[in-house]
């Protein structure tokens, strides 16, 4: 059988706040597993979240939460914001599973991931403007 090229897909879009918490949904695992055929419920405690922020008390905040703590504190503002406008940008980054298998599998993936959630906090301006950060090690490989 012919070797399959290694190959990354990289995808920013942008998320009107009406859609902040679907999105959080399917990230986060809430909502999604019926819709998505890939995922593996089984798999689930695989994910690893490499960034998550949480309430004083410990308790995860939602991604609305985060965002309106971070306008609270003036980290970001909401300027001539209208409701069908951006409210964050969701950044994936999918490398397809042959190149872990290939390096040291689910370990190699996580320390894959680690470095490039570093580089992203560079290329954010700092960790404070990042809501979530998660390795999605749930979903069904291609055969």
């Amino acid at each position: 059988m012919a070797r399959k090229n290694n190959f990354t897909v990289i995808r920013n879009d942008s998320v009107p706040s009406s859609q902040v918490s679907i999105r959080e949904g399917h990230n986060e695992r809430w909502s999604d597993t019926q819709v998505n055929v890939d995922i593996v419920p089984e798999r689930k405690n695989m994910n690893v979240h490499l960034h998550q922020n949480f309430e004083p008390d410990g308790t995860p905040e939602t991604y609305h939460q985060t965002i309106n703590r971070l306008l609270e504190e003036g980290k970001i503002v909401k300027h001539n914001f209208k409701p069908k406008s951006a409210l964050v940008d969701e950044f994936i980054l999918d490398v397809n599973s042959e190149y872990f298998e290939e390096n040291g599998g689910y370990e190699f993936a996580k320390k894959f991931y680690e470095e490039e959630y570093r580089y992203a906090i560079k290329e954010a301006g700092a960790e404070d403007y990042i809501v979530s950060v998660i390795l999605h090690a749930d979903e069904r490989h291609e055969e």
